[in-house]
């Protein structure tokens, strides 16, 4: 053990020996809820197979070549090639700030057209020709705040040139978003962490290219956010020598199925890659530095523990373990003036530096407008946005494919959705062991009788549903022909929906009210869950689509309906996308209806699954990676022939309603030649009408 400070805040040891302070999350935590625990069992398989083949690796040749291939595998799922020659990027200098010791110069760095980087550069006004430099990118707020401005003070008094970069969505760059913003670029196979990876890689570009810096003593650092960057990064840009994540590191087993990382620091299928002690490893031979508090709990310390502990395995392979190791603080998620001391000392050391005698402390704090790279604080007009770059991404991949197979055959697009499903959920579907069932008499009309129905869910949890059939005997025998699928309940409706459900519809057909993998959730947690499974290779869409289809087999089971049933499935909001998700994988006879659904990524104002019922800052639960590549949600209604959809008040990918005439030139293909299998009730159409359909589509049904 090696003390490196004695701190009335904080105290600090290096991995090895006791760490003050407590966390309260296991290595391998067990989850109450059954949903949660069913995402941490899935966490947990993967990452025990990633053990197994780490832990089989025997020599540093083994370590190197795994770790070049889980490089490519990270890269591909970036849908990056950093290894193509890339031209040092324009710069623009705007502006100059004299210190103390040294000099702050304002930068506007192009990382790529029309994506500016406001950048503020510190310069140690004396010492060699050439110094080490770090970039040192801040978390989820901005580089003008007192936390980073202290550190980068501190690091250029210490003989670092240091360059701070402005990320997406923060500081001058806040229009560009971040966040919940930036979940659906997983729909084209982009992403907000290789957006921010390639823009740090974009300025240690322009580091290595100043006559200034020794390029080869480049290092990285940052906390949360930052930190984060600064793991990734590390893990792929070997001109990195050093690197320092500060309260970034932790274990995805001990932290991702109930996570509140930000998207920008999850990846679709990164799980698959490895959990963080891979992305360490990655960095071998070069020195890191982890630095993490015992409070955070953002980024659980057990979860730092375990992945430090199995880099330095890795990294002992080679006899370099040496260069892996963790700092421990006494202290909350965030940057301590202590953490900042002890990556003074590592990165002076891994650079050769003498020690210093003293550390040096920070000095004048400078106002946002002082540093601002532009005349107002905001980025120029024509700067790329994030839903600029999903709109652009979207409607390149769908022109390329409409053009590859000029209007591709209906099967070949739905085995491309279907495959991609079954690949996402859980398991194959089958009818489920220990279905129970419990009778609940008649209902408060006295129409209808119900029955409640459940078994456990393909990933973890109850899937319930709420059968409901006429209690009028004369009418049983034609609700045994009609089943009707509903995706919400009575307390999800409005009191007009209420009536024709009272009054029309239970007393006509067997009505099933499903409640799906996780509906019982919060918006939060069901962002939890759907970006957890996300990062590891699954889909809460391609879940609940499974459940959706379990719910059929159990109805044919159980004996519910006749054989040759007509099937209507009515979903609202969300469900809208689940239904045309779940179409081509439907009997043939199903009419889908759609309430108030998002019908087109590619069509709309602005492109951004942003809204009101996600509160949290993940990807939302109907995103399926990588399908608008080759699929519009406007295709999913062509595919899904031959059978019928009625859709109610559709909307346009900013959730605007769209009339029917918008609808019809969205997609001419199907109103051409399906017109009566594709039913469209505009946002000209009084509410009213969808459920008089819904009603006549029971009681009179159209022949299949």
């Amino acid at each position: 053990m090696r003390w490196v400070g004695s701190l009335t805040a904080a105290v600090i040891c290096v991995s090895g020996g006791f760490a003050w302070g407590q966390a309260d999350r296991a290595e391998i935590p067990v989850r109450d809820n059954p949903v949660f625990q069913g995402v941490q069992d899935h966490i947990n398989r993967l990452c025990e197979a990633h053990d197994a083949k780490l832990f089989a690796l025997q020599t540093e040749a083994d370590l190197i070549h795994q770790m070049i291939d889980a490089r490519a595998k990270f890269l591909e799922l970036l849908d990056l090639d950093l290894d193509k020659p890339r031209q040092t990027p324009p710069v623009l200098q705007v502006g100059r700030i004299m210190c103390d010791g040294y000099e702050i110069e304002k930068l506007i760095i192009q990382s790529a057209p029309g994506v500016p980087i406001p950048c503020t550069l510190y310069r140690p006004t004396g010492g060699p020709a050439q110094k080490p430099a770090l970039l040192v990118p801040h978390g989820h707020s901005g580089r003008d705040r007192p936390i980073y401005q202290k550190a980068y003070q501190r690091f250029v008094k210490a003989g670092f040139i240091v360059l701070a970069k402005d990320g997406w969505g923060k500081q001058e760059r806040r229009s560009t978003g971040h966040e919940t913003r930036g979940g659906h670029l997983f729909l084209t196979g982009a992403s907000l962490m290789a957006l921010e990876l390639f823009d740090n890689v974009r300025c240690i570009d322009y580091l290595a290219s100043r006559a200034d810096v020794d390029d080869n003593r480049i290092g990285m650092t940052g906390t949360s956010g930052g930190g984060s960057q600064t793991l990734f990064c590390a893990a792929v840009d070997t001109r990195l020598a050093a690197a320092s994540p500060t309260c970034a590191a932790t274990s995805l087993r001990a932290d991702l199925a109930d996570t509140d990382m930000c998207i920008c620091e999850l990846l679709t299928d990164l799980l698959t890659v490895g959990d963080h002690s891979t992305f360490l490893a990655m960095a071998y031979p070069r020195s890191i530095l982890v630095v993490n508090g015992v409070q955070d709990y953002i980024f659980p310390i057990q979860g730092a523990r375990a992945s430090v502990r199995d880099a330095r395995r890795l990294y002992a392979l080679g006899k370099k373990e040496d260069r892996m190791r963790l700092a421990e603080f006494d202290a909350p998620h965030s940057w301590h003036d202590d953490m900042v001391a002890e990556q003074i000392r590592f990165f002076r050391q891994a650079f050769e530096m003498p020690p210093l005698k003293e550390i040096p402390s920070a000095d004048a704090f400078r106002s946002y407008r002082e540093l601002q790279c532009y005349p107002e604080g905001d980025m120029p007009a024509d700067s790329l946005t994030l839903a600029d770059l999903h709109r652009q991404r979207i409607t390149s991949f769908l022109t390329k494919e409409k053009q590859r197979q000029d209007g591709p055959a209906a099967s070949s697009r739905q085995d491309f959705l279907t495959d991609m499903i079954r690949q996402r959920w859980s398991q194959p579907v089958a009818s489920p062991q220990n279905v129970q069932q419990e009778s609940l008499g008649p209902d408060r009309s006295h129409f209808s009788q119900q029955e409640r129905i459940h078994w456990t869910s393909g990933l973890g949890g109850k899937v319930s549903v709420l059968v409901t059939t006429p209690l009028d005997p004369t009418m049983t025998a034609a609700a045994r022909k009609q089943l009707v699928v509903r995706l919400h309940g009575d307390g999800e409706a409005d009191r007009l929906e209420k009536y024709y459900w009272n009054d029309r519809i239970r007393t006509h057909a067997t009505v099933v009210e499903l409640t799906y993998t996780g509906k019982s959730l919060n918006p939060h947690e069901t962002g939890q869950i759907a970006t957890a499974l996300l990062s590891s290779g699954k889909s809460l869409l391609a879940e609940r689509v499974r459940d959706l289809l379990v719910t059929l087999a159990v109805v044919d089971d159980l004996d519910l309906v006749d054989e040759g049933h007509n099937l209507t499935l009515l979903g609202h909001g969300y469900d809208g996308p689940l239904l045309l998700a779940a179409a081509p994988l439907l009997p043939e006879n199903a009419h889908l209806l759609l309430d108030r659904s998002q019908v087109s990524y590619a069509v709309g104002p602005e492109v951004d699954l942003e809204t009101e019922e996600l509160g949290a800052e993940t990807a939302h639960w109907t995103v399926l990676p990588n399908l608008a590549r080759r699929l519009d949600l406007a295709d999913l209604v062509e595919i899904a022939q031959p059978r019928r959809i009625t859709l109610f008040h559709p909307l346009d990918a900013a959730r605007q309603p769209l009339a029917t005439a918008d609808w019809q030139a969205l997609l001419p293909a199907a109103q051409a030649d399906a017109s009566a299998r594709v039913e469209v009730l505009g946002a000209d159409r009084p509410r009213r009408e969808l459920f008089r359909r819904l009603n006549q589509i029971v009681t009179f049904p159209l022949a299949p």
